[in-house]
């Protein structure tokens, strides 16, 4: 599994989630199980079928992809939702979405096109807010036009 750089303040969890985006963005496809907890299982396969089919999978599938109860599958969601690394819209149904994984997609589409993608400059900011000088308002009216008033 590719390993991502670690940043100041991510916590090994959040490291290893962080990689297995990765992973999915890079390969299409889900890491090695080997190592990956039930949740980190749950996340992989929820990442693979998100950029296979473009739809969330269903509590039954996760089930039976982990070969655990639809019970424990919901609970292992729930856990990821608490986590912050899944969102779902309350009360519908397929409505997992993983933060951040379209927008890597799509970076990593147009690095693949040719594109030089600086995520670093993407995230510059200006230290303090800049006041912008006020411009005067000037209207322009023809001498000629006799529906502007003489002057």
């Amino acid at each position: 599994m590719p390993t991502t750089k670690p940043v100041a303040g991510m916590t090994r969890k959040a490291q290893m989630f962080a990689a297995i985006v990765d992973h999915l963005v890079l390969t299409g496809d889900a890491p090695p199980i080997e190592g990956l907890n039930r949740p980190m299982q749950a996340f992989a396969y929820v990442g693979v079928e998100l950029m296979r089919t473009g739809r969330s999978p269903s509590l039954g599938e996760i089930a039976r992809h982990l070969g655990v109860a639809k019970s424990r599958a919901g609970q292992l969601i729930a856990a990821l939702r608490h986590a912050g690394v899944v969102k779902q819209v309350p009360g519908a149904q397929r409505a997992l979405t993983i933060p951040g994984l379209e927008r890597r997609l799509a970076i990593e589409h147009l690095r693949r096109e040719g594109f030089v993608i600086d995520e670093d400059i993407m995230r510059v900011r200006p230290s303090t807010p800049v006041q912008l000088p006020i411009v005067a308002v000037i209207e322009h009216r023809r001498r000629d036009d006799p529906s502007q008033p003489a002057t």
